[in-house]
């Protein structure tokens, strides 16, 4: 099967309700979908593939038990799908998939040759010359502010974006984008190097091996920056939409979670901090208790902010 990771936005769409599930699972209607889902599934077929899963029309959105029971499965319907159709070009599912491009050139590849001082190697140098480094990746793929989206991403082993200017592809080898050609090493800098680091399981960590656990630990704080920086629609998501990840770096250290803490790192993981509060008097961000009770106090769920 395949996979869409998309942005909902404010559209009203056809949605998986109780009143309407028995409907739906006799037939749907492709006219009545919107254009994203239509687009995913043409790609789905072109694939070959015969199955298709939509977040929207795949979970009943009024049933908080079958809500919670597809939240629990999230890492194995990514992790197993054939493919991840990510639809990063427009705000919310109306817009589709195969949408104009803006063709904005952000870089120039360049190519140049290189000769090692007193020695007989020599090679080719790749690089890009910017044109504007002030472009956020943020105004070319709308995915990339949704928090839910950045497991659908890590946990797929094959993600196939469609943003506003190009097309690319990333696995646990290679990231390749439509607009270049990239040598071998060059393009494995941008793969799935978390898939690569947890894929094994709790095989990846050996008895004893403390630096690849450390490695593992630092790599979850990382996921952590990135993640506390996106937007969710509702805010009781902020430990739901990132367990699919806990799920699978939990399995991997053999460690117990406490509301977004491994326990074998405790002393560090609650030395954690609303981003730039504590050393900037103006902060360009401002941490919020969330509306209902999330998480403990000593958790960096409890709040809505960057750390």
């Amino acid at each position: 099967w395949a996979t869409l990771s998309h942005r909902w936005g404010q559209a009203d769409i056809l949605k998986s309700m109780n009143s309407n599930i028995q409907e739906l699972e006799t037939g749907i209607d492709v006219s009545k979908l919107p254009a994203t889902f239509g687009d995913a599934i043409f790609l789905t077929r072109h694939f070959g593939l015969r199955y298709l899963w939509i977040d929207s029309l795949c979970i009943i959105q009024d049933s908080a038990e079958d809500w919670l029971k597809e939240a629990a499965s999230m890492p194995n319907i990514y992790r197993n799908s054939y493919i991840t159709i990510a639809a990063a070009a427009t705000e919310n599912s109306t817009g589709g998939i195969f949408v104009d491009r803006s063709w904005l050139s952000t870089s120039k590849p360049c190519r140049l040759p290189i000769q090692v001082p007193l020695a007989e190697t020599h090679g080719i140098l790749h690089f890009d010359v910017p044109f504007d480094a002030n472009l956020d990746g943020k105004e070319t793929n709308y995915l990339r502010t949704r928090a839910w989206c950045i497991q659908e991403s890590l946990l797929s082993h094959r993600l196939l974006t469609f943003d506003t200017l190009q097309m690319s592809f990333t696995c646990v080898r290679h990231d390749l984008v439509e607009s270049r050609e990239m040598p071998h090493a060059l393009a494995r800098e941008g793969r799935n190097t978390f898939l690569e680091q947890f894929q094994g399981g709790a095989v990846s960590l050996r008895a004893g091996d403390g630096e690849t656990l450390r490695r593992m630990i630092i790599s979850w704080y990382d996921i952590l920056y990135d993640y506390t920086r996106r937007d969710l629609t509702f805010s009781n998501d902020k430990l739901v939409a990132i367990s699919g990840i806990a799920s699978v770096v939990g399995t991997c250290i053999q460690d117990k979670y406490f509301a977004g803490i491994w326990k074998h790192d405790m002393p560090r993981a609650l030395l954690w901090s609303p981003f730039e509060e504590e050393t900037l008097l103006n902060a360009p961000h401002e941490s919020r208790l969330p509306p209902t009770y999330r998480a403990p106090s000593w958790s960096w769920a409890s709040i809505d902010s960057p750390i």
